[in-house]
């Protein structure tokens, strides 16, 4: 499989760049880490006439890391650089967690926060060669009318399978998005449509160009837990990111993020309401069993994986409420 004849620029200053998106706009990928891009263009998926390089740019690629202070990292900064900060990796375990299970150690030192919050959604029926795509339908995400792995659905059913986005989203994450006559902050949770065709809202033009983890991260206990077929390399068939706010022993409030379960990750709602005013030293194996099922039944109603993955959809939606008790028991339990 080799790349398609195509336009290569690499430029030095973001202005360039964004300059360099607006001018070919409808024919121009931006390129980072290209751990996700360059293979899905190598099968003739996510095509592009124009690439640009945007590692180049060196204010795109700096982390600003202290403790008690809001973290900033550019689009470009690599996964490894940012959970490879010692504060990082002493402090937010699920940031850390969720850098560590990207890929294998190659994919993290090519690959980059923006690139990673941008990727592609994934489906057996969607990440396959040209060949293999000719002889099925055309499904949503390939210009079709159907959805292969729900073929009743009037949506794409592809699934987002991040590592990062869970536990960046649980943090209470922004990221910026700059294009040449304009820029944004958003909620890092605002920027998923949760739809598989489409599966974020950046504009034609738009690079994530920061993403900003608020001080308040520094103060909380956290675990990201993974499920997949292998220790290393692949994606989250689930993911489960658990951030807790407590101060003074006292749980203030818990965000609760998923991930290979939807089309977008998932922040679930209302489970601060079930830990508020606890104490952590009371909270044994036995007392998070039964907050991890609370948590589950309520994370139940918001994830409806579908047969996309090689792990069944029943296993997956079970595991869940193994993988939350899991992080529970990490954080609570000594």
């Amino acid at each position: 499989m080799t790349l398609p004849a195509l336009e290569y620029y690499r430029p030095n200053t973001i202005n360039e760049g964004l300059t360099l998106l607006k001018e070919h706009a409808g024919k121009i990928r931006p390129l980072a880490g290209g751990t996700d891009l360059l293979n899905n263009m190598k099968v003739g998926l996510n095509p592009a006439e124009v690439l640009v390089d945007l590692t180049g740019i060196e204010t795109l690629s700096a982390i600003e890391c202290s403790v008690d202070k809001q973290i900033i990292a550019g689009g470009t900064a690599t996964i490894w650089d940012l959970i490879h900060q010692p504060e990082v990796k002493e402090r937010l375990t699920a940031l850390y967690q969720a850098g560590s299970g990207v890929g294998a150690v190659q994919h993290q030192q090519m690959g980059t926060l923006g690139g990673n919050l941008c990727q592609d959604t994934r489906c057996w029926y969607y990440n396959q060669t040209r060949h293999w795509r000719r002889a099925h339908p055309l499904c949503y995400k390939t210009g079709g009318d159907q959805c292969l792995a729900m073929k009743k659905s009037k949506r794409c059913h592809a699934a987002y399978c991040s590592d990062l986005a869970p536990a960046l989203i649980a943090y209470g994450a922004t990221i910026k998005l700059s294009a040449l006559d304009s820029e944004r902050i958003i909620p890092l949770a605002e920027f998923y449509t949760g739809e598989g065709k489409t599966p974020t809202n950046i504009k034609p033009g738009e690079i994530i160009s920061k993403i900003t983890i608020p001080q308040s991260a520094w103060k909380t206990k956290s675990a990201y837990i993974k499920l997949r077929s292998r220790k290393s390399i692949d994606f989250p068939q689930a993911g489960v990111a658990v951030v807790v706010d407590e101060e003074g022993g006292i749980v203030n409030d818990v965000s609760l993020a998923l991930t290979a379960l939807e089309s977008g990750p998932v922040l679930v709602k209302g489970i601060g309401e079930i830990f508020q005013g606890l104490e952590s030293e009371e909270l044994d194996a036995e007392k998070i069993s039964v907050l991890a099922q609370e948590c589950t039944a309520i994370a139940g109603k918001d994830i409806f994986p579908v047969a996309n993955m090689s792990y069944r959809p029943s296993y997956r939606r079970r595991m869940v409420g193994v993988l939350i008790e899991e992080a529970l028991k990490k954080i609570f339990v000594k």
